[in-house]
């Protein structure tokens, strides 16, 4: 069933993203910048595929809503905090040391007030921005 993986569907798919993140991104107009990030489990009322991340873009006091779906993981379009913010990763893991891992997140944030967006890689073929790169 969706959420789970393995011959027996033994592991819970979102396990592997739960815990302390590093984010190294600089977006479309935003400097550089290098802040901590924690996935965690969004409760016992959602489903088994929904995660929420704090400090993201470390800005929001509020966990942002995602859900995972097997080496992906989505942030619905959602406002937070007079911001509009939608996207989505790719998780990889380092071979040698499988406890380290790797998502490539392509996201936008964009100010409710002034549009202003800031783009992770989620545009880039129109800006050229880079996506943003958080390890564990």
């Amino acid at each position: 069933p969706s959420g789970y993986e393995g011959p027996n569907c033994e592991t819970v798919t979102r396990d592997k993203y739960i815990g302390n993140w590093r984010v190294f991104e600089k977006g479309s107009n935003s400097t550089a910048a290098q802040y901590p990030i924690v996935i965690d489990t969004a409760g016992r009322e959602e489903a088994i595929t929904y995660v929420r991340i704090s400090n993201f873009y470390s800005y929001f006091k509020k966990p942002v809503r995602a859900y995972v779906d097997g080496e992906n993981i989505i942030i619905p379009n959602q406002k937070l905090e007079g911001k509009i913010i939608f996207g989505r990763g790719v998780l990889t893991y380092n071979t040698t040391y499988t406890q380290y891992a790797t998502i490539t997140m392509r996201y936008l944030v964009q100010d409710t007030f002034t549009l202003i967006k800031d783009d992770f890689g989620y545009e880039s073929a129109i800006n050229f921005s880079d996506p943003s790169v958080w390890t564990k």
